[in-house]
């Protein structure tokens, strides 16, 4: 069975001046609105939340990798499931104990 893939007819309008290119100023204001606005929305989640959405993200792409894989890439995944069962857990590395400066 094969897929045909559907093709999307772009319609073709005019340049106004609303759609002009943005001006250096304007793309260097959005940067600086959009690096604030991220802070701000850093600023606001825990550390708990940031590790839940990173799981989220990670279990998404995940997912798509997977379910888009072809037969070699399903193999290649099989066998590093395999070898990561068949080794011993590693050992965290622990930091270093700092010495407290000499007095």
């Amino acid at each position: 069975m094969s897929k045909k893939k559907s093709e999307k007819k772009e319609q073709a309008t005019p340049p106004s001046a609303d759609s002009a290119e943005p001006t250096p100023e304007e793309v260097a204001e959005k940067n600086d609105m959009v690096t604030f606005v991220a802070n701000n929305i850093l600023n606001s989640i825990t550390l708990n939340q940031a590790v839940t959405v990173v799981q989220q993200i990670a279990l998404r792409d995940a997912n798509t990798i997977v379910t888009e894989a072809d037969d070699d890439k399903l193999k290649e995944i099989s066998t590093a499931m395999e070898t990561a069962a068949a080794q011993p857990p590693q050992p965290e590395e622990e930091a270093p104990a700092l010495d407290p400066a000499p007095a």
